[in-house]
């Protein structure tokens, strides 16, 4: 990108092809004054997914005993947890979101082109950057990879037969209490401890890391990668957090 003014749009860019696809481009209308005829609305639930995840409606938190906190390190997930808020800056969101360029992945300011590494990510929430690469490769039914992985049956009831996910009012019914789920009182033993922070790690990615629509679902094909949570080769989430943020 090019700092020099061409006329049209401050800043730049100079460059035919760059103009005219801008001209489809939310900030056309920033730079032309049409922009809040439809102001842009944010996919945020009231608190936060992160509270979501931390507190229920009852106000009471997911905590984690000395086992469950030292598996989350041994996983890099340590300093995420240790998140308790996330503070949105709503006006710094939207005026980023109206200078996003898709076909360059940076935000186009008038002091030229910034984007989002993963020194950032690592830096801001402490997730690794390097290791193997996050792709489903299992393509098991659901219900299969809850059981192996969680040690319970699947959600029951209309339309949850054969759906890949979850929600993270059932993982938290499920698992927030090592004693009991729904169905009524288990043994804690090892295994049982294992799998309720896999649950716990689940909840944390399904609803702030790779957040979808709804913001309160979950898909379980993410369970594989929670098989070992002594891992001593961690997967890159970091870089998985980046390229979800840039294709989602």
């Amino acid at each position: 990108m090019e700092h020099q003014n061409d006329g049209h749009i401050p800043g730049g860019p100079i460059t035919q092809r760059e103009i005219e696809e801008r001209k489809s481009h939310v900030s056309e209308l920033v730079f032309t004054g049409k922009l809040y005829d439809y102001p842009l609305e944010a996919r945020l639930r009231e608190h936060g997914q992160w509270r979501h995840v931390k507190n229920d409606v009852e106000g009471r938190k997911w905590e984690l005993i000395s086992k469950q906190k030292d598996l989350v390190e041994s996983f890099g997930f340590n300093y995420v947890d240790k998140i308790e808020f996330m503070q949105h800056d709503m006006d710094l969101l939207f005026s980023l979101a109206e200078r996003w360029w898709p076909q360059r992945n940076t935000f186009q300011l008038p002091v030229g082109e910034m984007t989002v590494t993963l020194w950032d990510v690592a830096n801001i929430l402490g997730l690794p950057i390097t290791g193997h690469h996050i792709y489903f490769t299992d393509r098991s039914d659901p219900s299969v990879l809850i059981r192996r992985y969680l040690g319970v049956s699947g959600p029951t009831g209309p339309g949850q037969k054969d759906r890949s996910d979850v929600s993270v009012s059932w993982l938290r019914s499920n698992f927030m209490f090592l004693d009991r789920t729904t169905d009524g009182p288990v043994v804690v033993d090892e295994n049982r401890i294992v799998c309720c922070t896999r649950a716990y790690l689940l909840a944390l990615c399904g609803s702030v890391l790779f957040p979808n629509v709804t913001g309160c679902k979950i898909s379980v094909r993410l369970l594989p990668f929670f098989e070992n949570l002594k891992q001593t080769t961690p997967h890159a989430w970091g870089a998985a957090v980046l390229s979800f943020c840039i294709l989602a």
